[in-house]
């Protein structure tokens, strides 16, 4: 009725809140089927949208009517009604949590504490002689506890919090998991924390919150996995919500998971498999970038004091200039890689979207300084015109700096002020939008072309004019660009792709991320120290 128009919201709401009341506890069981539960939590939504709307606050009788809805609900069996209730409708547990956040902040200033079966409910106001930092506990099993540093967070006279703690909420919500959720089969905590604060009628969205789950240690518990704070995201699945750790850090005690988040949101804790693994490789990550690092600048060390040895005509400063930019554009992008590992990793970090960018931008540079050095291979083979010195120089600038910097401009500009810049949880570009395509599509093109470019020196090499003797260091250079250019660089990016096929073994994990971080140590090993003109 509400929902066409009809009645008065400010009469009309509180009378639908107290028959909605009584038809979930009456004795006559109203509630018999699963689409009685469909129909219960889309009357909620209604209510509260049409509350929402009419900027309808809700008085202490209200809410402990609504609290009892609640309660109610949960209470039903999980797989005689709200297993075959999903089934119809997958989100009527998003929707009823949103509902329950809606409803939160509509609720009238005043200290009133509510406790049912499956929902108990905190609400304190903090005035100006009250300003302290939040805290309250929830005897719930496990037991719960909320905390908020710096609570004066405006000059507002007033500071309202109210906490509810959802008791079974985990088990009916959409098992969806945003990209920031490490490892894989996650179970999610059954009690559910629904935290709003207040300053006057304004609604605080970013808070310094502490949320501890003492967990239930049972001496034949099931409960295996790792541990991760989450917080849920409306905004994630095209609008149907889910899971996130952005923003989230957690810290496991012996029997507490303490977890501290900024924004104000509804929180629960995940129970996962596969995040051992994870960190194992963000590990073996940060060790291989930082020995790529440390071999990238020995490189250009060796290249500097062989510089005057080696360099003796224009072909051999092309070349020089090449491999000197390939190490300098290769450790750059592994320091802005090892930075990012480091970083909060968020779309609202600046730093986060700067070292994506610059990663973004090196990593390029670096690929298309080894194409120029190709190139360079190619025409000292092939052909015997000379070039002007100065005009070549300013090509392989603009080829090898300046290419990058608009590709990667050019995506920034489009892509971040959609949000979609990076993958969530990652400083890295977004694997699910355009901007990856912005990176993985010159890489393949310069892989094509270096491939075309080693096909046409062998075939040179192969066919000699008659009165010349094939080049055996010619042979040599061919074999050493094709170690450097084809063998690291496709096997990088034939085993990135197999990786994303859910089937492959997580072995290939381990590979891919050894040759992506060892990258400086490959460099080291063949650019230089099997280099001729540096044994020797």
């Amino acid at each position: 009725m509400l929902n066409g128009g009809l009645g008065i919201p400010e009469q009309a709401i509180p009378q639908m809140v107290m028959s909605l009341r009584n038809f979930t506890i009456s004795s006559l069981n109203y509630i018999s089927y699963p689409s009685d539960i469909i129909m219960v939590v889309e009357t909620i939504k209604i209510l509260s949208t049409m509350a929402v709307v009419n900027n309808i606050p809700l008085n202490a009788a209200a809410m402990s009517n609504l609290v009892t809805v609640f309660s109610r609900l949960l209470t039903f069996d999980l797989n005689t009604f709200w297993i075959p209730a999903l089934a119809t409708e997958s989100s009527i547990g998003s929707t009823l949590l949103q509902s329950v956040e809606m409803i939160s902040r509509l609720f009238e200033p005043g200290s009133n504490n509510f406790i049912r079966l499956n929902v108990q409910m905190s609400t304190v106001v903090l005035t100006s002689l009250t300003w302290t930092d939040y805290y309250t506990f929830f005897n719930t099993t496990p037991n719960i506890s909320v905390s908020i540093k710096n609570i004066a967070m405006s000059d507002s006279s007033n500071i309202t919090v109210i906490n509810m703690v959802l008791r079974n909420l985990g088990k009916i919500l959409p098992l969806n998991f945003g990209e920031s959720v490490k490892g894989y089969d996650h179970s999610v905590e059954s009690h559910v924390v629904v935290n709003t604060i207040k300053t006057g009628n304004q609604t605080v969205t970013q808070a310094d919150l502490h949320v501890v789950f003492f967990r239930r240690m049972e001496p034949n518990s099931t409960d295996v996995g790792t541990a991760q704070c989450v917080f849920w995201d409306n905004s994630l699945f095209e609008g149907a919500g889910g899971w996130s750790t952005e923003g989230c850090q957690t810290i496991l005690v012996n029997d507490s998971v303490e977890c501290q988040y900024r924004q104000v949101a509804a929180y629960s804790v995940l129970m996962s498999l596969g995040v051992f693994e994870e960190d194992v490789l963000e590990t073996v990550s940060q060790v291989g970038a930082g020995l790529s690092i440390l071999s990238l600048l020995a490189c250009l060390i060796i290249y500097i004091i062989e510089w005057k040895f080696v360099v003796k005509d224009d072909i051999s400063l092309y070349r020089q200039v090449v491999l000197i930019n390939i190490a300098v554009s290769m450790c750059m992008a592994d320091v802005w890689f090892l930075t990012s590992t480091l970083i909060t990793e968020s779309h609202t970090n600046k730093l986060c979207i700067a070292a994506a960018f610059l990663q973004h931008v090196f990593y390029l540079a670096s690929l298309f300084w080894m194409l120029l050095q190709s190139f360079i291979l190619l025409y000292e083979l092939v052909f015997t015109f000379q070039l002007i010195k100065v005009a070549v120089l300013l090509v392989m600038a603009w080829i090898g700096y300046i290419c990058p910097l608009i590709i990667a401009s050019v995506m920034i500009g489009i892509e971040y002020p959609k949000g979609g810049y990076i993958t969530e949880g990652t400083c890295f570009l977004n694997e699910e939008d355009g901007a990856i395509f912005a990176f993985s599509g010159p890489v393949l093109l310069i892989v094509v072309l270096n491939k075309f470019t080693i096909v046409a020196m062998v075939w040179k090499l192969l066919r000699p004019p008659a009165d010349e003797e094939p080049e055996e260091d010619g042979k040599a250079l061919v074999s050493k660009a094709l170690a450097i250019l084809t063998s690291v660089f496709g096997i990088i990016w034939i085993l990135k792709t197999m990786t994303e096929l859910d089937e492959v073994h997580e072995a290939f994990d381990y590979i891919l991320t050894i040759l992506e971080t060892y990258q400086g140590v490959i460099i080291l090993i063949f650019g230089c120290l099997l280099d001729k003109r540096v044994s020797g």
